[in-house]
């Protein structure tokens, strides 16, 4: 390892602290040795390569990106953990597009460290690796602009181990649990919560009621701020009436706070004592805060000033009202919506329906329901037609209950409307279809009702002729040719033959 590298690193990084602080470098001679540094390819030092870029960083050298990915992607193949992390921790000064390529290494990072009890994560190599390994994950998703590729799990786990450590006695084991908190910190997206004891631990018997202080805060201590909640209320509840006045606390950029101005002239409330309850809501919150912050005793009759401001400024009010009200107003006819409850149209819509049943039922005995031709024929433009017949009348109906204007139920109708007349019109073709059909099978039914009447009649002349004595062979086979033709005659027959004999 190049040790001339680490002090100018240690150098550079204090440098940025310390802003004040002024040293000079020979900037074109550590240009030079870290691009040496860079360009060895065959036997490679992760930690000098590490070393180098970050001076690189610190001091604006401008370095070959190809050949630091080159250089990079040949220190990954090694086995060693430890160069595997210093070279993941270089890849933050890749530009946009090299670090996306690279950033499926942050997985490959996390799936190398160990868990132990199952509540905390670390790396092999400690405490500097972790902290190392943490810091690098959040400048490589910075440099890629993508989230850290952490869950909530490894993270409240690597921020265990770091809690853990705290009362560590190294330096640089040290500095990098604070780096490694201070990132994790500093994320927006995924902030573990800290709750810590900031009372005493020691409980004495003697004292009556005992105060447990807990401080919930940020990894490094810091209150968590939120300034983008949805709404913040303060609202004052009067004790014994029960009134509430509410006021809207709006967030004021000059001062980066929320606030809130109280006019007494506009607070309607009765004198007396009231609670002050800090309301806060948002769309990310389970339940609203409503918190007692304050209790106020209200008391605006004592002094008459306050008494004379308090009626001007009602005075002045009204006034503005009544100014400001216009001149003229419009008015309408249309049906005004009189709000009734479930029950009051429950009652109604039965009431009107018992009135109507009587006058139903006697118009369907007197017309008659003839349900059975229904059937003839039976089909989809049918059932159509009648189910759009029965919505036009529900609609009619809606109309007469809920609608207040004519052109809502006419918008309505006109599509039904169009649907039932195509189905009636298919309907009525079917119907016409059906009956031509049917009076058909009537005329043909006719017709073989005349043909065996006929063949009955012949057969009836051929028996009285074979009964006279003068009847001839032809008269015969002709009675013959008749009753084989006539298959449905079969029983003329048989008693025509037990009658010759």
């Amino acid at each position: 390892m190049n040790s001339n590298l680490k002090n100018v690193y240690h150098v550079t990084e204090i440098l940025n602290v310390l802003v004040r602080c002024k040293i000079k470098l020979n900037v074109e001679k550590l240009e030079s040795e870290i691009k040496k540094t860079i360009s060895i390819v065959d036997k490679i030092n992760s930690k000098d390569i590490y070393y180098a870029i970050v001076i690189a960083k610190n001091l604006h050298i401008k370095l070959d990106q190809i050949q630091l990915e080159k250089v990079l992607t040949a220190s990954f193949k090694t086995n060693s953990r430890t160069s595997y992390i210093y070279s993941f921790a270089c890849l933050f000064v890749l530009e946009k597009t090299l670090a996306r390529k690279h950033f499926f290494r942050a997985e490959e990072l996390m799936a190398q460290a160990d868990v132990v009890d199952g509540k905390l994560l670390r790396f092999e190599g400690g405490l500097t690796l972790t902290g190392l390994a943490v810091h690098s994950i959040y400048n490589l998703s910075k440099a890629a602009h993508k989230a850290p590729s952490f869950s909530e799990k490894q993270i409240v786990m690597l921020s265990n181990y770091l809690l853990s450590r705290k009362g560590v006695t190294d330096e640089r084991g040290g500095f990098y649990m604070l780096t490694g908190l201070f990132k994790i910190a500093s994320d927006n997206l995924l902030t573990p919560v800290a709750v810590i004891l900031s009372s005493s631990k020691i409980i004495s018997q003697d004292e009556k009621e005992t105060v447990v202080k807990l401080k919930i805060c940020n990894l490094v201590g810091d209150p968590l701020l939120v300034n983008n909640v949805v709404l913040v209320f303060l609202l004052f509840a009067h004790l014994k009436s029960g009134k509430e006045v509410g006021f809207l606390v709006s967030f004021d950029k000059t001062i980066n706070s929320y606030s809130f101005t109280l006019d007494m002239t506009n607070f309607s409330g009765p004198n007396g004592k009231y609670c002050a309850y800090l309301i806060v809501g948002d769309s990310l919150m389970k339940n609203p805060t409503n918190w007692n912050i304050f209790d106020v005793f209200v008391d605006l009759s004592k002094k008459k000033t306050k008494a004379k401001t308090v009626a001007t400024a009602r005075k002045l009010s009204h006034f503005a009202a009544e100014t400001m009200k216009p001149n003229f107003s419009i008015s309408s006819d249309a049906k005004s919506h009189h709000h009734r409850s479930f029950g009051q149209k429950l009652t109604c819509c039965v009431f009107t329906v018992c009135c109507c049943a009587p006058l139903f039922f006697v118009l369907w005995l007197f017309f008659g329901a003839n349900l059975n031709s229904f059937k003839k024929p039976l089909c989809v433009w049918a059932i159509c037609f009648h189910s759009c017949l029965f919505v036009i009348f529900v609609l009619y109906s809606l109309f007469w209950l809920y609608y207040s204007h004519i052109t809502t139920l006419l918008k309505q109708v006109f599509v039904v409307g169009i649907v039932a007349f195509v189905c009636g019109n298919q309907l009525l073709h079917r119907l016409a279809i059906y009956r031509k059909e049917e009076s058909g099978e009537e005329s043909e039914s006719e017709v073989e009702e005349q043909q065996s009447e006929s063949e009955l009649d012949e057969i009836d002349e051929v028996e009285s002729h074979s009964e006279s004595e003068d009847y001839d062979l032809e008269s015969d086979e002709k009675r013959d040719l008749l009753l084989y033709k006539n298959v449905d005659k079969d029983n003329c027959y048989e008693e025509f033959r037990e009658d010759e004999k």
